[in-house]
């Protein structure tokens, strides 16, 4: 009950003691009202806040994933770029026909007919289906003979530089009749680890029954090391002049 000096009476009592009594002013029972409205609204606050950081957090780690993509894939081309000015630098002129042997352009007459329109460059003829799993690139790929040899170069790019890819190169000769002939190339030339990019080049001998005058093209499979190709394509040696 409320007295006439304006306090509140709260009185405890007890069969085996005195009875007890406390006051309170009303000044203290409204301030611990004003203080769980305050907790109330202040855990409210605290809550939305929680989630609206939460949310801009995840949004920012998305953000983060998709710049070190970017960055992944600005580093191949950067790797790539250094590769090239090394070649420049070098000044090797078998390199440098290399690099630049895609830029070449057969002359043409007046008419803007091929000089040699009566020979005609045999087709390879059509083999297994091109296989692209989006996992690597091949790129400049050249096949030239050295004395007894036959050289196969070409770049191979991993699309995924987050993680290590190893596997190896299998080399098929294409001829105008019959089957694709496999060569019996040096495994650690064929063979790879990469992270993101690798010149690769790999030397062997044409095998018994085949002479380079025969060739058609080259089929090149890119296998990783579960066995799994995730690249194959066909090259007419047209394509493959270095």
């Amino acid at each position: 009950m409320q007295q006439p000096d304006g306090k509140y009476n709260v009185i405890f009592m007890r069969d085996d003691e005195k009875v007890r009594r406390m006051r309170f002013s009303p000044f203290w029972v409204k301030a611990g009202l004003y203080f769980l409205i305050t907790l109330l609204i202040c855990s409210v606050v605290g809550i939305y806040g929680g989630l609206t950081f939460w949310r801009a957090n995840r949004s920012l780690a998305r953000e983060r994933a998709e710049l070190q993509q970017r960055l992944d894939e600005a580093k191949v081309r950067l790797e790539r770029l250094a590769n090239v000015e090394k070649l420049l630098m070098s000044n090797d002129p078998d390199e440098l026909h290399t690099l630049f042997g895609a830029l070449s352009v057969d002359p043409q007459n007046k008419d803007g007919k091929d000089k040699d329109k009566d020979t005609k460059a045999p087709e390879v003829k059509a083999g297994p289906a091109r296989v692209d799993t989006g996992k690597v690139k091949v790129e400049n790929v050249r096949l030239k003979r050295q004395d007894k040899d036959m050289i196969l170069s070409f770049q191979l790019t991993s699309l995924n530089a987050a993680k290590p890819l190893a596997g190896r190169a299998v080399i098929e000769l294409l001829r105008a009749e019959g089957a694709p002939v496999p060569v019996d190339a040096n495994p650690s030339d064929t063979g790879f680890k990469i992270q993101s990019y690798k010149e690769m080049s790999a030397s062997f001998l044409l095998p018994g029954g085949v002479s380079a005058e025969g060739l058609l093209g080259v089929r090149l499979s890119i296998k990783t090391s579960d066995g799994v190709v995730v690249f194959s394509d066909s090259y007419p040696l047209s394509a493959l002049a270095s």
